[in-house]
């Protein structure tokens, strides 16, 4: 079968992927579980060189507790069907901690609304929207959508330095 449409350009971007070369500041942890890239990840408690999906509101909360987000590595290898690309427990993952950075958003955001993120429910654990979707996601400070969107690829402007 012949190709018959054409891409005329890249993609703007990718879910996970730095939004620019502003001051950005990376920290790193070695995940405890299979971890998205582009997803809000939490420390894991009593140990900080780990980290892990949000599994509570309190790891949302909690003063400390979000390192960041994951970043999207071309390099780490992935399944040949994999559909998002993810860092495999026991990888060390590179965190976005503070600066801005292209996510899949869930829903509808608008530019500088807060955000929330999923702890639980039908979606993806650690994943970023507008709302509490019913207390499956809980607010997330020290963070806003600079470039909102559609459930689309818009912008996060994170700042976890004194949260």
């Amino acid at each position: 079968m012949s190709q018959t449409t054409y891409t005329l350009e890249p993609p703007v971007g990718r879910h996970g992927q730095e939004y620019d070369a502003g001051f950005n500041d990376h920290i790193s942890a070695i995940a405890t579980e299979d971890i998205p890239m582009g997803s809000i990840v939490c420390r894991v408690s009593g140990d900080p060189s780990k980290c892990k999906l949000p599994a509570s509101a309190a790891d949302i909360t909690n003063a400390g507790s979000v390192l960041g987000i994951a970043v999207y590595d071309s390099t780490m290898p992935q399944d040949r069907d994999a559909t998002v690309a993810v860092y495999r427990s026991g990888r060390r993952v590179q965190i976005l901690h503070v600066g801005r950075i292209r996510i899949q958003f869930e829903n509808n955001v608008a530019g500088g609304a807060a955000l929330f993120v999923r702890f639980q429910g039908t979606g993806t654990k650690g994943a970023i929207r507008s709302d509490a979707d019913s207390g499956n996601a809980a607010a997330l400070a020290g963070a806003n959508a600079y470039l909102g969107a559609n459930a689309a690829l818009g912008v996060v402007e994170i700042s976890r330095r004194g949260v």
